[in-house]
């Protein structure tokens, strides 16, 4: 807004629920002054103007510093004073734009990282791997996991690939953990058992049927 000759006042709004900002008493988030030379270039600010968006602490953000470069004092660079109408020249971004998560990724050391949809990645967390002094101790429950006993000892946890830990196999489908030596033996040991049940049936039948020939 024009406030006298060659003078401009500005302001920093925040478009948006202003409850992200604390509140209506937040915004504007910032006001200033700009005045321009006669020959229509910035007069000052003569350096870049520095604001800062005060973020709701509910929202989990701290505090947001911008600088505002208006451009170099009586150079037509930046923001300038002409009787035509605005345009913009050029710009940087030094950022991204707000993104949304879409999904998360683990690679073969561990590292959990969320993807968003404005094209960012980011490690959030690396994931452990346990270690027990003796894992053929470790108490088998369901869902194909286990549990740590006293004769496993207690679970040490280390980055993968270091100090003796495992790898990670990221993207990876488990393979069977079944004792097939133990599933055939068991195998066997029912089918023999059924041939013997059917034997007694079998033989139980004919002394029935014997019975039956001396009664007549």
């Amino acid at each position: 807004m024009k406030t006298a000759a060659n003078t401009w006042q500005y302001e920093v709004i925040y478009d948006g629920n202003v409850a992200n900002i604390g509140g209506a008493a937040n915004n504007p988030v910032a006001t200033g002054t700009l005045t321009f030379n006669t020959d229509g270039t910035l007069a000052t600010p003569a350096s870049s103007v520095s604001l800062t968006i005060p973020w709701d602490p509910s929202s989990g953000l701290s505090a947001q510093s911008i600088d505002i470069d208006f451009g170099t004092p009586g150079q037509p660079t930046g923001f300038t004073q002409y009787d035509s109408p605005s345009t913009l020249l050029s710009s940087t971004v030094d950022g991204a734009l707000f993104g949304g998560l879409i999904g998360v990724k683990v690679d073969d050391d561990g590292y959990v990282t969320a993807l968003f949809d404005n094209g960012v990645e980011r490690r959030v967390f690396k994931l452990p791997i346990a270690n027990f002094q003796n894992p053929n101790g470790l108490a088998a429950i369901n869902g194909n996991a286990y549990r740590a006993t006293d004769d496993s000892g207690v679970a040490s946890f280390l980055e993968a690939n270091v100090g003796g830990a495992g790898s990670i196999a990221a993207s990876s489908l488990e393979s069977s953990t079944v004792d097939l030596a133990k599933e055939f033996t068991d195998l066997i040991t029912t089918q023999r058992a059924y041939s013997a049940a059917t034997r007694i049936i079998s033989t139980a039948d004919q002394m029935l049927e014997e019975m039956l020939r001396i009664k007549r």
